[in-house]
């Protein structure tokens, strides 16, 4: 969108923080890798702005299910379980 280009370093430096930072109590607050994960790529694409919404979306999907493929599967790492299954 043309607003993200209006944004300072600094806005985006603090923006980018406060999206690890919700990224970080989702994951410890229960509601697993997926679902948090997807959020922040996508937030973090629009925060970019050079994407619209359906694109931003499929890119962070594609994202999201790449890096947990990579860490169940090719390194054996256990992600955050999730406490709202449906939400798997």
């Amino acid at each position: 969108s043309a607003s993200a280009s209006f944004r300072t370093p600094a806005q985006v430096a603090l923006l980018a923080l406060l999206i690890l930072g919700l990224w970080t109590l989702a994951l410890s607050g229960g509601l697993g890798y997926l679902l948090p994960t997807f959020v922040m790529q996508l937030c973090f694409i629009l925060l970019c702005g050079s994407l619209g919404l359906i694109q931003a979306a499929m890119i962070a999907a594609a994202i999201t299910g790449i890096s947990y493929l990579a860490f169940i599967v090719g390194l054996g790492v256990r992600l955050p379980a999730t406490l709202l299954p449906w939400l798997m």
